[in-house]
C-alpha cells in the first residue's frame, strides 16, 4: 500500500493536532487498519514530517531490535500527488474533501516558499487575475492549473503510513479507577526501557506528553522479553507504545520546526540530546494525570521522591514555573496577553536518576509476577 492507491480506499479523516502541517487519515487496507499522515516536501523553515519519517525508518531497521515500544511503520516515502487530483470531481465526500484539503496544504506550501524567496504574497495576488483573487481556495486552485511559474511542477507527496494502534492514549488510562496499584510501576518499567534505548542512540523524542503514548490492555499476560539494559522477560496484561515522531531530535538530523516553532527558546525542546529530558517529561505528565485518582495516591508519592525539588505543582503560569507544566524548563519571560511563556531556561536535571537506573531498580520487583524464572 502506498500513497499512489488512494483513490477507491475506504478512508475516514483524523482531526489532528500535530505539529507539522499534514493530512492524517484512518485507512482500511486488506491486511490492516492504518493510519496515513501526508505532507507537502519538506522546506527548510519546516521538516517535521520528514523527521518524523526519517526517525520512524530508524525504529523499522534499528530501534525495534532493542526495544518493542515503539510504533513501527509500515510504509513510507514520496511520490505523485496525482491520486488526489484527480479528486477534484469525485461524487464521494471524503474523496472530495481531501482534494480540497490537499491543494490548500499545497497553497500554503506555495506561500511559504514566495515569502522565503522575498516574495510579497499580497502583492503576488495582486499579479492574478481577478478571479484568483476572490478567495484563497480559488488562488489555490488557480496556482494549481493555470500559473505558468507553478502548474508544470511536480507535485511531491510525502507519507508515511503506521498501523492504526488499538488500546487508549496514557492520558485516559491513567484516570480509570479500575487499576491494580502497582500499574503505575509496570506502565514506567516500560517507558522507562524505552528511553534507555533512545539515550543511548543519543535521541530525543521531545514531545512525550501523555496522549503520544498508548496502552493496550489485555486478558492475559503478555510476556515482553528484553536484552538491553538487561536480559529479562517482563509480564503485563498492559502493553506500551510510543509514537508520534515530527518533534524529535537525533545527531545529524536537525529539526527546523523546533527552531522555526520556537520550542526551543519557548519550552526547551531544542536540537540538542538533553540527558533526562524526556524521562521528566514523562514523570511530571504522569504525575499531573494522576492528581486525582485516589487509587494511585502511593504510587504518586514514589514518583515525587524520584523527582525531589525538580517539580513544581503549580498549575498557573508564573516567572519561576514550568514554561509549560511537565517540561523541565523555567520561565523567565511572559505574555501576559496571551497567557503563555516566551522564554525560558533548562533545568539541571543532574540530580535526576536516569531511564536506565530506574529500569534496573524495578524490573526484579515485578518480573516474578510472570509464574516462571528469566
Amino acid at each position: 500500500m502506498t500513497c499512489l492507491h488512494l483513490s477507491g480506499q475506504d478512508f475516514k479523516f483524523h482531526e489532528k493536532n500535530s505539529m507539522s502541517d499534514s493530512i492524517i487519515l484512518y485507512l482500511k487496507t486488506r491486511k490492516h487498519n492504518t493510519v496515513l499522515k501526508i505532507s507537502v516536501p519538506p522546506t527548510k523553515e519546516d521538516n517535521s514530517l520528514e523527521i518524523e519519517r526519517q526517525m520512524y525508518n530508524l525504529v523499522k531497521t534499528k530501534l525495534s531490535h532493542w526495544s518493542p515500544h515503539f510504533l513501527s511503520p509500515l510504509h513510507s516515502g514520496h511520490c505523485s500527488d496525482s491520486a488526489i487530483i484527480k479528486m477534484q470531481h469525485s461524487s464521494k465526500p471524503n474523496e472530495a474533501r481531501l482534494y480540497k484539503e490537499w491543494v490548500m496544504l499545497r497553497m500554503l506550501d506555495i506561500r511559504h516558499r514566495l515569502e522565503n524567496i522575498g516574495k510579497s504574497w499580497t502583492a503576488f495576488r495582486k499579479t492574478l487575475p481577478s478571479t484568483a483573487q476572490k478567495t484563497q481556495w480559488a488562488t489555490a486552485q488557480y496556482l494549481f492549473y493555470e500559473h505558468p511559474e507553478w502548474k508544470d511542477k511536480i507535485h511531491q507527496l510525502y507519507f508515511v503510513q503506521t498501523p492504526r494502534m488499538m488500546g487508549e492514549p496514557l492520558q485516559d488510562f491513567l484516570q480509570r479507577k479500575d487499576l491494580p496499584k502497582d500499574v503505575l510501576r509496570q506502565i514506567l518499567v516500560q517507558m522507562s526501557q524505552a528511553l534507555a534505548v533512545l539515550a543511548v542512540h543519543k535521541i530525543m523524542h521531545n514531545d512525550l506528553h501523555m496522549f503520544n503514548v498508548k496502552i493496550q490492555t489485555f486478558k492475559t499476560l503478555q510476556k515482553i522479553e528484553y536484552t538491553f539494559p538487561k536480559k529479562v522477560i517482563f509480564c503485563t496484561k498492559f502493553v506500551v507504545t510510543i509514537f508520534d515522531f515530527d518533534r524529535s531530535f537525533k545527531p545529524g538530523m536537525i529539526n527546523s520546526g523546533l527552531e522555526t516553532y520556537q520550542f526551543c527558546k519557548m519550552y526547551g525542546s531544542c536540537n540538542k540530546f538533553i540527558a533526562k529530558w524526556d524521562f521528566y517529561s514523562v514523570l511530571t505528565n504522569m504525575l499531573i494525570t494522576t492528581e486525582d485518582n485516589s487509587n494511585m495516591q502511593d504510587e504518586r508519592k514514589e514518583l515525587l521522591n524520584i523527582l525531589g525539588r525538580l517539580y513544581h505543582a503549580r498549575k498557573e503560569l508564573r516567572v519561576g514555573s514550568d514554561a509549560i507544566q511537565g517540561l523541565p524548563c523555567t520561565c523567565n519571560k511572559i505574555d501576559k496577553p496571551n497567557d503563555m511563556c516566551v522564554e525560558c531556561t533548562q533545568k539541571s536535571l543532574h540530580k535526576l536518576i536516569t531511564p536506565r537506573t530506574y529500569f534496573l531498580r524495578n524490573i526484579d520487583r515485578i518480573k516474578n509476577q510472570c509464574g516462571f524464572q528469566s
